[in-house]
């Protein structure tokens, strides 16, 4: 299972996913490095999912992240502008929850 990704979609049958797990099983599986990674997922990810699954702006950038990617597996440029949004979406909200702990909220 992909739980990060299904944590961020809220389902297992997002058409992302599946193209990660073709990926996960055509490329990464294929290598001893890629098999690897594979693994240390697998053991990291339950705890991240569970974070995302309760947070719409971490769901929002891992969405926007999981796009970058399978962009970047067909357009290398159209991955770096996603990546951009990713990072500014997640700096936004970041600096609005810092402000909301602060009590300055807007």
């Amino acid at each position: 299972p992909c739980f990060i990704a299904t944590a961020a979609y809220g389902t297992p049958l997002a058409s992302e996913i599946d193209a990660l797990r073709i990926f996960r099983d055509g490329v990464l599986l294929e290598s001893a490095a890629g098999a690897l990674f594979v693994d240390a997922y697998y053991t990291a990810s339950p705890a991240i999912a569970d974070a995302v699954a309760v947070s719409p702006v971490a769901a929002s950038v891992v969405r926007a992240l999981i796009a970058a990617v399978l962009l970047l597996l067909e357009s290398p440029a159209a991955a770096s502008i996603i990546v951009i949004a990713a990072a500014g979406v997640f700096a936004a909200a970041s600096a609005r929850r810092r402000r909301r702990k602060e009590g300055t909220a807007e």
